[in-house]
């Protein structure tokens, strides 16, 4: 439903609450001046829902915090793709720089949320909420099933902001509620709320920049409380290889904070850290680490992957209307180059988000970007050349000739904004970061870029998982001497009609035509599986389409075309026994040629006839040439009727020791009939389960006492009394 509801407090008394806040953080300077003594974040915990195996932090830091640090992909193999990443902010208060950063050896941020009224965590300190909650889908699942809820589950935080669901799924926000008043909420688990997960498994904290002094930006705090939710999805590529990590970010600072810049610091750390190259593409808003040659030793070895790291869904930009797009990263800068040891304070991050140096002089084309001529082109994303192709500005061709640049240990600072908020107000970034590896270390980049793309699609779509089912069509089966015809077609109504279907899907980022029709043959009515003996599909130079499962090695044929074109649709098959039930079904399928699976299929439509003769044959002779049925038409009512509530037609000259059958036009059988007197059956004109037949047209077959002498008939039953 994605409504929101507020919980307890009407919104009369939410707008009261906000201007007392208001008047709090504008007036009592000396309150908000106070200092808590927090410590770091010690809580951690693994998000691994996926191939990726990453160790999640509260201390600001993400994979490594002071450990051996934990981005592994694929998971179990041993070796890190990332070695650190960290949450950046910059904004101004006033005119005054403040800053809310995180060092590998440093922190700005401590555990729980802030008080809106003393501004600072509750009672002056964070231990309390220094705990990650994780919830896997199976959690919910399990939950549901009667088993009793995982402590993670039991004790969700809906008080602190902890996203949660009511029992009609609507958004629960009780952030407007003094914080006193709700500190102690958790989820309501036997009213119907439930964690409203993102993903397969999703991990949440919630963090603020008040709770001790800021030592690495040298400043006052930004005043924000930060709820972060880690999510991943069990999809396939490349949904398989990505996290995701939102940041709720809610102002409560001492006025309007102008400038507000969201970034990330990112550590890469492709197998061997000394050995990779960095790129952006300004197009994606991606900032990217690749291996500098096709040899990654000792770690990812031969082809090495290449990792991504994109704002998916970015605040809304502007002056705080809410009407601004959401932007991506407006920058990204190499960090370390033209630094001194002490320049990382909140004005030096401020400027790489900004896509400078620190500085504040402008990165350039060409080089290192650093010192480059003052003509030379200012550019906010740093390397954004395609390196595979070597055709402008990246590491593998930094002055225009080709000549690479020197691998080391890739570090940068990806921003965004700027973003103006007034205490209260939230700006909220989704990130992503996406691994691929291709046929070698360059093809790698050309498939994070594919992958991004894809990566971005499904964030844009809200994360909808849901994939398009394609109708089948409506088959027949028409009957012949020893075969059948089995032919089809699309209604109006169908989603396939003029074979036309094509959905985007954003869980694998690409869109879904319509390519062909299966015909299947079953062993019997019970036969659930069939096998496909016929293939008709567009001369397109899509053929045989091989997949490979992700918990799979292997490839496997999903469907076998040839590009034979859709000329027809129908299909005789031959060499059948004649009245023998045979099965067959057709089923539509669509195709795309990105991420698993490439194929999709409709149900199978089925049908069910028996062959037989539908013409006489001429060597029949007299005897059988002679059968009729009467009366033919039938209206109604005949003269063999003795009572009103008879119906009665005879089929007459009937050979002696001959059946006879009855079936619908599509061959399915109705009625076997046997002689009761010399030359003449009789039919009460009821189907095989003595239920009258109301009208309609029927082949009568009858079969003579050799078992090779044939007479096919049509009767047409007009109406019945």
């Amino acid at each position: 439903m994605n409504r929101v509801r507020t919980d307890t407090f009407s919104q009369t008394a939410s707008l009261a609450l906000k201007a007392l806040i208001s008047l709090v953080l504008f007036s009592n300077a000396d309150v908000r001046a106070q200092t808590a003594a927090c410590e770091p974040g010690t809580a951690s915990a693994f998000l691994e829902a996926n191939d990726v195996r990453a160790k999640i932090f509260n201390s600001g830091h993400l994979f490594w915090d002071g450990h051996p640090n934990a981005y592994e992909v694929p998971s179990g193999a041993g070796v890190q793709a990332a070695f650190v990443q960290m949450l950046v902010l910059t904004g101004r208060v006033n005119g005054e720089i403040r800053g809310s950063v995180a060092r590998p050896r440093g922190y700005e941020v401590w555990p729980g949320p802030v008080d809106e009224v003393t501004g600072l965590p509750p009672e002056g300190a964070c231990a309390a909420f220094d705990r990650i909650y994780n919830i896997e889908a199976a959690d919910l699942e399990a939950l549901d099933a009667g088993v009793a809820p995982v402590p993670d589950l039991r004790d969700w935080p809906t008080g602190l902001g902890a996203p949660t669901l009511d029992a009609e799924g609507d958004l629960i926000d009780i952030t407007s509620v003094p914080l006193s008043e709700r500190l102690s909420r958790t989820i309501d688990l036997n009213a119907g709320e439930r964690p409203a997960i993102i993903g397969d498994q999703m991990i949440w904290w919630i963090m603020n920049d008040v709770g001790n002094e800021h030592s690495i930006t040298d400043g006052p705090p930004l005043g924000v409380e930060i709820g972060v939710s880690a999510f991943a999805f069990d999809e396939s590529d490349p949904l398989r290889h990505t996290t995701f990590y939102r940041y709720r970010i809610r102002y409560l600072g001492t006025g309007p904070l102008d400038s507000l810049y969201i970034g990330v610091y990112q550590w890469p750390e492709i197998g061997l850290f000394a050995d990779d190259y960095l790129g952006s593409d300004s197009t994606l808003g991606m900032a990217y680490a690749y291996n500098a040659d096709d040899l990654d030793e000792n770690h990812y070895g031969p082809a090495p992957p290449a990792l991504g790291l994109d704002m998916v869904k970015g605040p809304r930009v502007g002056d705080g209307s809410g009407q601004q797009p959401r932007a991506g990263f407006t920058a990204v800068v190499r960090e370390g180059i033209g630094s001194s040891a002490d320049a990382y304070r909140a004005e030096h991050f401020e400027n790489l988000m900004r896509g400078r140096w620190t500085d504040g002089s402008f990165v350039r084309e060409g080089g290192d970007g650093r010192d480059q001529p003052s003509g030379a082109r200012p550019m906010p994303f740093i390397y954004p050349g395609e390196p595979e192709s070597r055709g402008f500005w990246s590491m593998m061709n930094e002055d225009g000739a080709g000549t690479p640049g020197s691998a080391y240990d890739v570090r940068y600072v990806a921003g965004s904004g700027p973003i103006h908020l007034m205490p209260g107000d939230v700006a909220e970034a989704d990130f992503a970061l996406v691994w691929a590896r291709g046929s070698d270390h360059l093809d790698s980049v050309r498939e994070l870029r594919r992958a991004d793309a894809a990566v971005q699609a499904f964030a844009d779509s809200g994360y909808d998982r849901s994939r398009p089912a394609i109708d089948p069509p409506a088959p027949v089966a028409t009957p012949s001497d020893g075969a059948l015809t089995i032919s089809w077609s699309n209604s109006s109504s169908s989603n396939n009609a003029t074979e036309s279907f094509a959905v985007f899907t954003p869980v694998v980022g690409a869109t879904y035509a319509f390519e062909g029709y299966e015909v299947l043959r079953f062993d019997s009515a019970t036969d659930s599986v069939g096998q496909v003996v016929a293939t008709f599909d567009l001369d397109n130079g899509v053929t045989r389409v091989l997949d490979v499962h992700p918990d799979s090695m292997f490839a496997a044929v999903v469907v076998d075309g040839t590009d034979s074109g859709i000329l027809q649709r129908s299909l005789t098959v031959g060499g059948l026994d004649n009245y023998r039930t045979y099965h067959f079904g057709v089923r539509s399928y669509a195709f795309q040629d990105g991420y698993y699976p490439k194929v999709i299929k409709s149900a199978v439509a089925r049908v069910s006839a028996e062959p037989m003769p539908v013409e006489e044959n001429p060597n029949m002779g007299d005897a059988m040439a002679a059968i009729g049925i009467v009366p033919n038409p039938y209206y109604g009512e005949s003269e063999y009727e003795v009572l009103g509530g008879d119906r009665e037609v005879r089929i007459t000259n009937v050979p002696e020791g001959s059946v006879v059958r009855v079936f619908t036009l599509s061959g399915s059988l109705v009625r076997e009939l046997r002689q009761e007197s010399v030359g003449v059956v009789r039919w009460d004109l009821r189907n095989q389960s003595g239920r009258r037949l109301t009208g309609g047209t029927y082949l009568v077959h009858v079969e003579g006492p050799t078992g090779q002498r044939r007479r096919v008939l049509k009767f047409v039953m007009v109406r019945a009394r």
